[in-house]
């Protein structure tokens, strides 16, 4: 008995690791899809990675603002996601 209460322990511990890296993947994701596309639409010279980093730092405390930022802007053009999706992504992109 001991033994399965072991096993399931070590699964369900599995399991939520599995599951925070996910999300840390996603988020990474969502934040180098949004500074790529602010640099590819708006300023070719804008520095990725800088904004990136911020994009992490900004997830700490607000862990779905990439998230929203990146839906938001995902099936718009440069210039349809301008207004619309200002609050979303202002605190990662200018």
């Amino acid at each position: 008995m001991a033994k399965k209460i072991s096993w399931c322990v070590l699964l369900m511990a599995s399991i939520a690791a599995t599951s925070v890296g996910c999300a840390s993947i996603d988020q990474a994701v969502d934040c180098n899809a949004i500074c790529t596309r602010y640099r590819d639409c708006f300023d070719e010279a804008y520095d990725v990675d800088a904004c990136e980093n911020r994009c992490q730092d900004m997830i700490d405390s607000d862990p779905h603002g990439a998230d929203d930022c990146e839906a938001c802007i995902d099936d718009r053009s440069c210039t349809e996601a301008i207004f619309p999706c200002s609050a979303e992504c202002s605190s990662i992109v200018p």
